[in-house]
């Protein structure tokens, strides 16, 4: 299973995830868009050219909330140009760069500098990107947008063209980025997405599933991602007994499906084998 397939890391369920984010976060703290919603509620509903001329006819809050939206239309307006990439781009930048340090609108705008850097424009820089996402997250801006930094440099890692061992091994890097989130999206999104990368490259089922408990944990607001999880999750589980001894149980089975569900797919840590992790 590739990660690109996940729903947890797909590009067409993060774009609606983040459009949706990103006007609820800058909708709370910035009053003066409570009489301008149209620009942004077009925006977060994908009617990106409605959009798009809404804000460049001066609607959607000053005249910096202005380029942040436009930058973020030119990326999804069609036909998707390299113009308007490399447009967006320089929006962001410059949105960033007069934005006050620190503050929300800088931080969202460096984040989707990182996305267009990463995903977007052509030739792609995922160093550049990489660097700025981890930057961002070790500002601890509690902002769940942000903190999707986290799971987007555990793809970037997984998907690596380098040898599976040695994309295990930068994933055991990334281990530490946990420690820098602090939102249940953040949280979740990261611990699922380490899961499908470590059995992605053939880690540890026993690692997969620590991960895998630990985005259940926090819980999911879409059934379908809950679903997948508690299915490959369980399948996950049956590997990683058979290599450590670990306990099974099946309880509450979807949909009258037998499927073990990750709360209890592990009874106990102190059964793994030693050297287990990242193998």
């Amino acid at each position: 299973m590739r990660l690109s397939a996940m729903p947890f890391t797909s590009d067409r369920h993060l774009q609606r995830r983040l459009g949706l984010a990103v006007l609820a976060i800058l909708a709370a703290p910035l009053p003066v868009l409570a009489e301008e919603l149209d620009p942004w509620q077009a925006a977060s509903t994908f009617l990106v050219k409605d959009a798009h001329d809404l804000f460049r006819r001066g609607a959607g809050g000053s005249e910096l909330e202005r380029d942040f939206g436009i930058a973020i239309t030119l990326l999804n307006l069609q036909p998707r140009t390299q113009g308007n990439l490399k447009r967006a781009l320089e929006l962001l930048e410059s949105v960033a760069a007069r934005s006050e340090a620190g503050g929300n609108l800088q931080n969202l705008a460096l984040f989707f500098r990182a996305r267009v850097l990463e995903y977007y424009i052509q030739p792609a820089d995922p160093a550049a990107a990489a660097a700025q996402y981890l930057e961002l997250l070790e500002r601890r801006t509690k902002n769940p947008v942000i903190e999707l930094g986290a799971s987007r440099l555990v793809i970037m890692a997984g998907l690596g063209p380098a040898p599976r061992e040695s994309n295990l091994e930068e994933l055991r890097r990334l281990e530490r980025l946990a420690e820098l989130l602090d939102t249940p999206a953040g949280k979740r999104e990261f611990h699922a997405t380490m899961a499908y990368a470590i059995l992605d490259n053939n880690g540890a089922p026993s690692l997969a599933v620590d991960h895998f408990l630990k985005a259940e944990k926090v819980g999911f607001s879409r059934k379908i991602s809950a679903l997948r999880l508690w299915m490959v999750g369980g399948d996950v589980a049956v590997r990683a007994a058979d290599a450590d001894d670990a306990a099974v149980v099946s309880r509450d089975p979807p949909a009258g499906r037998r499927c073990p569900r990750p709360r209890s797919l592990l009874r106990s840590d102190r059964r793994r084998r030693p050297g287990a992790r990242f193998r």
